[in-house]
């Protein structure tokens, strides 16, 4: 584990698949979004995984809800200008995340010069609640902010798609903006753009509504080969 909701699987042999073992709980492949569910006492293994050794296996626990930035070769001098909250929603029951933030450069947080942000993800069976909190503390973002969007997976929720209360929905990634969202069949992930609302700290709230979609005919079901650890 690395850290509360990160597996890491490192491959250390030259071969094309790799039995990885899970603690109790919903899992997502970090690589594709997609849900391992596992047993609901103890752990399990998941026979099979493709890894080779090219790659490292990667696997997120649900319940996790991680920042993102845009790609940068140097982090100290760089800026967010747009902030991806990658979301692993809970089948059922709420999970959140309080991000941290100064100026990355000075002292100044010793003498309280930082802010937090509470992000929480509720799960029912007809919605996931997505819930921006107003920002605290005596740091302030530089300029105007950023934009943002919300990368919520969905794969967990098998036949399910997602429609988000008031806002319209777009044909592509590329068009989101603020007040839009994108459904991806394919990925399963729904994605809920503030791209142009230049985030100042306020809180927001977002209700994406579980619908019924026709599930995608190439998805594979990986807890087929999932076995129950009987030394748990």
């Amino acid at each position: 584990m690395n850290g509360q909701y990160f597996l890491i699987a490192p491959v250390v042999e030259h071969s094309e698949k790799k039995n990885v073992y899970f603690p109790q709980g919903l899992w997502y492949d970090y690589s594709n979004g997609q849900a391992i569910t596992l047993a609901e006492n103890g752990g399990a293994w998941l026979n099979g995984y493709d890894a080779p050794v090219k790659k490292l296996p990667i696997f997120v626990k649900a319940g996790a809800i991680i920042p993102t930035m845009q790609p940068s070769t140097n982090l100290a001098s760089s800026k967010i200008e747009q902030l991806t909250l990658d979301i692993y929603p809970l089948q059922s029951g709420a999970s959140s995340f309080v991000q941290y933030e100064d100026d990355g450069e000075t002292d100044a947080y010793l003498h309280g010069e930082y802010a937090t942000t509470k992000y929480t993800v509720s799960t029912t069976e007809q919605a996931i609640q997505v819930e921006l909190q107003a920002r605290t503390g005596k740091y302030k973002l530089p300029e105007l902010g950023r934009d943002g969007i919300l990368k919520v997976h969905l794969s967990a929720f098998p036949g399910k798609g997602a429609s988000v209360e008031g806002l319209t929905k777009v044909a592509s990634l590329d068009e989101l903006t603020d007040g839009t969202y994108f459904y991806d069949p394919a990925a399963q992930v729904c994605y809920v753009g503030y791209v142009g609302y230049r985030d100042n700290g306020e809180s927001r709230s977002f209700q994406l509504k579980l619908v019924n979609v026709r599930v995608v005919e190439d998805w594979k079901d990986v807890t087929a080969d999932v076995t129950t650890d009987p030394a748990m």
